[in-house]
Parts: C-alpha cells; structure tokens; sequence
C-alpha cells in the first residue's frame, strides 16, 4: 500500500508534464494490485504444493549450507555494529545529521538540474537567417552549401534529411512559426543512438565550424529536437513594452551579455526590421480643410497602387476583372505617392503631399504581441557539458536586476526550459509531499503511533542521500524524471524500516528490555530487507546502467530508484534502531518526570 501510496499523487499532476507521467503511476499501481493478489491467493498455495520437506527438515538443511555459515557470519557482524552504535546513540544521530545536511548541501552546489538532459536525441534543425526580401529560390540555393556539410556524415550516424525554404517551425502546431522568404531549415534525422559512437552534440559541434561559414546568411543556429513533453528555450527573454526601439535597445543587451556566458551558443533575438517602407502622417487639420477623410484618403493610395475593378469583361464563360492602377516604374518611384490625386466632396483633385507629410522608416517583418504588449525574444541554447539554463537564468536575473530599472514601462519574463523546470519541480513537490502525507497516515493508523511513524519517514531523506552519491559518481545530471524516481522509491524504502520496528515491538511485547528489543527485532529482520532490497535493485540495474540497450526516459528514474534503494537500506538499518533508542530516552525521561509528579 505504501508504495501504491506513493505513486497515486502522480496521477493528479497538471500541465503538460502532467499528462506525460500519467502513465507511469497506472503502470505501476495497477501491477503491484495484481501482484498483492497473487502473493495472498496464488502463492500460499504454490507454496503449499512445492515444500516436500518438514519445517524440521527444512531448517537442517538450511542451516548445512555454506548460505547458512555467511548469513550467520553477517548476522553476527550486524548485530556488533548495532550494539556499538546504540551505545553510542546520540554521537551517531550528530553523525547522520551533520552526514545528511552535507550531502544535501553538496548535491545542491555539485550536481546540476537539467529538465530533460540531452540525451537520446536523433533530431535537431540547421536554420538559416538571410536579408530580409531575399528571394525564398536564392535562400533555397544557398542551404546546399548545408545539405553538402550534412552529406559528408558517417552513414552510421546520417538517416536523412528534409530542406524547407521560406519556414522555420517545429512541427506544424508551433505558434512560433516564422514564414519569410529569407528564412529556412533543414530537419536533419539521426540514426538511433545505440548505433553511432557520437551522440547528437558532438555532430552538432563538427559541424558548426563549416556550416557557420558559408556565405549568404546573416544567421545560421542549431536546434535540437529533445525526446520527451515540449519545452521552451534552454534560455528565453521575454521582454514587453509598448515601444519597440525600446525594447530593441534592452533586449541587445541581453544578447550581449549572453554572448559572453561560457557555454552559451546559438544566441538569438526574434526582433528583424523589414524592408525600408514611406509612411505618409495625415495632418487632420488640412485634410477636414480639404474635405476628405481616412477612408477617402486610403481608398485612393489603394486604387494607385494595389488597383481597383474599374470593370469586368467576359470572355467566354469566365468573368475577367479589369484593375486599373499607376504602371510599375510609377509604383517604384518613392515619389509618386506625393503625387497622388485624391477626390472630394465636391470633386476637387487634393495632392497627397497637400494634407500630409512622408518618411521613410524600416518596416517590421512580424509584429508579436504577448498580454496585448509588444514582445521581443531572446533565446540562446547552453552546452550542458560547460553550463546549465538554471546557471544561465541566474546569472542574467542577477546581472540586469538594476538595468531593468533604466527602461521604465518594459517587462522582463525568464520563460523557455527555465519557466518548464520551475513549474515541473512546483507540480513534483506537491505529488512528493503528498505521498509523503499519506503513507505517513498509512503508517500511524497501523502502528497508532505518531513518532515511530516519523522515525519510518526518515528512510526517505537516506534514499535522497543514495541518489546524489549515485549521481555525483556516474556524472549525471538531475533531472525531471530522476525525481520521478525518488518519488516512487518512497513507498518502497519504508517497507525494511516499518518491518524492523514492527518486530521490535513483538520482542517488547515479550517482556524483553527496549533496547534489546531493538537489536533482537532488526536482526531478527536483516535477512528478508537484503533479500527483497537486493532482488528489486537488481531488477533495476539493466535499466538503470543501459544493459542491454538505453532508453532515455526510463533510465534516469531507474538510476534514481537504484541508488536511493541500496544506500537507503544500508543506512537505514543501521540508523533506523539507533534512532528508535534515543526517542526511549527521551519518552522515558518524561515517563519518569510524570511519575514522580
């Protein structure tokens, strides 16, 4: 129940991540229902048919195997260990605490926190920026130059490729879709991991010195395509305001300062000025003088320049509109549009360059909006060998903390991985305290205890300790999924601690002294916490070490599960009795306080 207990809090998860766990508690609950019914009806049973040998018989046997000798020499050795800790209890609860509190506060400064670590990838985008109002056939010619890079991969690690001119998206859902003429990507498509000898960074990284060089682009960055939920950038600025000269003036900043982070590539601001455009400022008081309006005024530019329907003819059976507007080398004088001849009321012809005057400013080639502001966006990906979003995420919080002050009316949001991870740890945390309130009340219910309850619990942290020496020592990063890990070893790693105190109380029900109770019950339990501990961390070992092939989502929990299991064990079953000795003192002063009052 504890370890069901300890998964179901998955179930209710929000969000995209949400819904990309859910399976994974179904799984896992649904099959330890199946297995508690087989272990109470089917097995008894099993058992019953199997043993041909006497209890007697049966133990004479046992107790004549070289099995017999080790466990008893282990056994022994166990219970020496816990006499000397026992005796020495409150030195080793300091020793745990002062053990504990440094691990954790070297697993915080030493082992970084990476979403989805880039691993398992066999996909990512090449995508180029030219001029803006080149042709999409000429950005199209120049990604060759790409395509040959591309072409000179192993055919071990190359699969295939797509080229798109005049697009950049992820999928064709991506609200950041970008169409333009100057812009395109090619979708390069890796062979499996398990059959190349480099992984997805290390192809990327030979191939940007070449690619970055060719001629004809403004822009050329790499994105890759990580397995798993969508998530933003590894580092997105989102920076808002009502003026985009503004906003442009901080979000260069930002790419400068990021330009100068270790480990930070492919830094990018989604601001692009358009082509060069003449803009006509209608002075209201002349045009009410000259008797026209906003409608009149842009009917007429309209007529000039796209055309109007001045009438229709047909031809056969097809109906053929005939547009009349200014010939083209007219339409590409800058001055014509002064020119313009506009209608009144009373059929005057009013020149455009009468009521208004012209500048010529940079268009913009897409405008984004986010909360009805204007957005502009920094994004940048990090090498996770060098530094992480988090790292980066800090360092820009702290280093524009006072700048953002210079551009009163701006906003600036940290989005992209760094907003995914804060709230996948918020959405964890709750499932992990969750689990930890309901099999705290699973416990005191069963035991009618409030502190022996508390004492189980503390297995918890030991696991947690488990799993930054684990992945500390193998180089691994934490991530979504190895937290995962941690929650479902929860329900798994209080089983040996409530087993333990469970028959330390059947030896204080006989009579015995407490603190031979203690070592009499966690003896008593040793044998069946290494067996069923060794049996399950075993079965996790292929999928935690990649024995027989990797996957990169089950993996990391594995990991996390493995290593919390056999350290929190270990630790618990030296502590966990320790523990349990200093709470008799403590209840047993007060007991004495009590008595003699």
């Amino acid at each position: 129940m504890t370890t069901v207990t300890a998964f179901a809090p998955l179930l209710f998860m929000t969000g995209i991540f949400g819904k990309f766990v859910k399976q994974i508690p179904q799984v896992v609950i649904i099959t330890l229902c199946a297995s508690l019914v087989q272990a109470l009806v089917v097995l008894p049973s099993h058992i019953y048919d199997l043993n041909k040998m006497s209890e007697d018989e049966a133990r004479k046997h046992f107790e004549r195997s070289s099995k017999h000798r080790l466990m008893n020499g282990l056994l022994s050795f166990y219970e020496k260990t816990l006499r000397f800790l026992i005796s020495r209890r409150y030195f080793a609860t300091l020793f745990f605490t002062v053990l504990m509190l440094g691990t954790f506060a070297f697993g915080y400064f030493k082992i970084p926190f990476i979403l989805f670590p880039a691993e398992g990838i066999e996909q990512f985008f090449v995508r180029v920026e030219g001029e803006v109002g080149t042709p999409v056939e000429v950005t199209t010619e120049r990604m060759q130059a790409i395509e040959k890079a591309l072409l000179k991969l192993p055919k071990n690690e190359l699969d295939h490729f797509v080229t798109m001119g005049g697009i950049t998206q992820n999928d064709p859902t991506d609200p950041f879709t970008n169409r333009a003429s100057h812009v395109g990507q090619i979708w390069v498509f890796l062979t499996p991991e398990t059959e190349r000898q480099r992984t997805a960074h290390d192809i990327i990284e030979s191939l940007r010195p070449e690619v970055e060089k060719i001629e004809g682009f403004k822009k050329v960055y790499f994105d890759n395509v990580r397995p798993g939920p969508p998530v933003g950038k590894p580092v997105a600025v989102r920076v808002k305001g009502d003026d985009f000269a503004v906003l442009d003036k901080l979000a260069q900043q930002y790419v400068a300062y990021l330009n100068t982070l270790p480990g930070v590539k492919d830094v990018k601001s989604d601001y692009e000025p358009g082509k060069s455009e003449l803009r006509a400022q209608i002075d209201v008081g002349r045009m009410s003088q000259a008797g026209l309006t906003y409608q009149d005024v842009a009917a007429a530019v309209r007529a000039s320049f796209e055309g109007g329907i001045a009438t229709t003819i047909k031809q056969g059976d097809e109906e053929i509109d005939v547009v009349v507007r200014f010939p083209e080398e007219i339409r590409r004088n800058k001055t014509s549009l002064q020119d313009v001849l506009i209608s009144n009321r009373e059929g005057r012809l009013i020149p455009l360059k009468q009521i208004a005057t012209f500048r010529a400013e940079p268009a913009l080639s897409m405008i984004k909006h986010d909360d009805r502001k204007r957005l502009i966006s920094v994004t940048a990906n990090v090498d996770e060998a060098v530094t992480t979003s988090r790292k980066v995420n800090a360092a820009l919080a702290e280093h524009f903390k006072d700048k953002i002050k210079e551009f009163p009316g701006v906003l600036v949001k940290y989005g992209g991985e760094e907003e995914d991870t804060q709230e996948s740890l918020d959405s964890l945390i709750r499932a992990m305290v969750l689990a930890i309130f309901l099999t705290f009340i699973i416990i005191a219910a069963t035991f009618r205890s409030l502190w022996e309850p508390l004492v189980i619990l503390t297995t918890i942290p030991m696991g947690m300790m488990g799993v930054v020496y684990g992945f500390y020592l193998f180089g691994e990063p934490l991530g979504f999924l190895a937290t995962l890990g941690i929650i479902g070893f929860v329900g798994v790693i209080v089983d040996g601690a409530l087993l333990i105190i469970e028959f330390i109380n059947q030896e204080k029900a006989k009579g015995v002294a407490f603190k031979e109770a203690i070592v009499r019950g966690s003896k008593a339990r040793l044998r069946p916490i290494i067996l069923t501990t060794a049996t399950t961390v075993l079965g996790i070992v292929p999928s935690a070490f990649g024995i027989g092939g990797t996957d990169p989502f089950i993996q990391p929990m594995a990991f996390a599960m493995n290593w919390g299991l056999a350290v929190g064990t270990f630790l618990a079953v030296l502590f966990i009795p320790v523990f349990l000795a200093v709470l008799d003192d403590v209840f047993g002063r007060f007991r004495r306080k009590e008595s003699a009052a």
